[in-house]
């Protein structure tokens, strides 16, 4: 089976597709064109584990990660009870071995479990694309990205814009992905994660501008310094800060996309009239 990406093919061997899960099913693909990346799935009892020649990199209770040379072999943890789910060992930067535990197969249809096992935020990296902390949403062909922390109001105030401004639509609640068009235009991608929101649509969008979401009484929109702008990013990248390379080629990206794009900050109440004070700041006329 094959999956397309904003662009990227990916092939995925040895999992049958019924075990996907539905979002990522949507990305499947009849391209004819070689993989980018080609994934080999073993499903087993028993897990692998790094020999000596795998160093640690980097550890928290969800994931351990390995180095050797410029590869990398993950260990993927159920972070409650630290039990081990899944290891993702790269044989170049092309071709990755993933073995998953067999005991845990149903729980490969959760989209955070199975994009996990493909690391396939480091391998967009690799070609300047960013997965972006948001609520996609698409206006008048535009993408409008609210971004800020988890219960910020991010999906509730696109809700707002999807009841009070025709022409608007949630194509993902939780995450898109950044390219860099030939021309250096920025585009929101769909993706196949998607949170609690379950709005995962396959779209793409040139970026009208990326909104920091906080929570006031009153409607207020701010202008950010380059500064500002470069550190509210950072803080909602996806960045494997365990690669010095990966994380100073995203900072060096974080800081043109910071002159190239709007980026503005609302703080806002959820009220009716909320979206259309932003919208007017952005340019719209409503």
């Amino acid at each position: 089976m094959k999956l397309q990406i904003a662009g990227v093919v990916i092939e995925l061997q040895g999992i049958a597709p019924e075990l996907l899960p539905e979002n990522t099913r949507q990305f499947a693909s009849s391209s004819t064109l070689e993989p980018d990346l080609s994934y080999q799935f073993h499903l087993q009892d028993e897990l692998p584990v790094p020999d000596d020649s795998w160093r640690l990199l980097y550890q928290k209770e969800s994931i351990s990660v390995y180095g050797k040379a410029d590869l990398e072999l993950r260990l993927l943890f159920e972070p409650t009870y630290h039990t081990l789910y899944g290891v993702y060992v790269e044989r170049d930067d092309r071709h990755i071995d993933v073995y998953y535990a067999r005991v845990n197969t149903d729980e490969l249809k959760i989209d955070t479990i199975f994009i996990s096992c493909l690391s396939l935020e480091r391998h967009f990296a690799r070609r300047s694309c960013y997965i972006l902390h948001c609520a996609f949403l698409a206006y008048k062909n535009q993408a409008i990205l609210f971004s800020g922390p988890s219960g910020i109001g991010k999906s509730t105030h696109a809700d707002l814009w999807c009841k009070h401004i025709a022409d608007t639509h949630v194509v993902n609640g939780d995450r898109c992905l950044i390219t860099r068009n030939p021309d250096g235009t920025f585009e929101a991608n769909g993706w196949p994660v998607c949170g609690s929101s379950q709005i995962c649509h396959i779209e793409h969008y040139p970026i009208h501008a990326i909104v920091f979401m906080g929570q006031s009484p009153t409607n207020q929109v701010r202008e950010l310094g380059l500064m500002q702008r470069f550190q509210l990013l950072n803080m909602q990248l996806m960045v494997n800060h365990w690669n010095p390379a990966a994380t100073r080629q995203a900072m060096d990206w974080m800081l043109d996309f910071a002159q190239h794009v709007t980026i503005k900050e609302y703080h806002c109440n959820m009220e009716s009239e909320a979206p259309y004070i932003l919208g007017r700041s952005l340019g719209f006329d409503f």
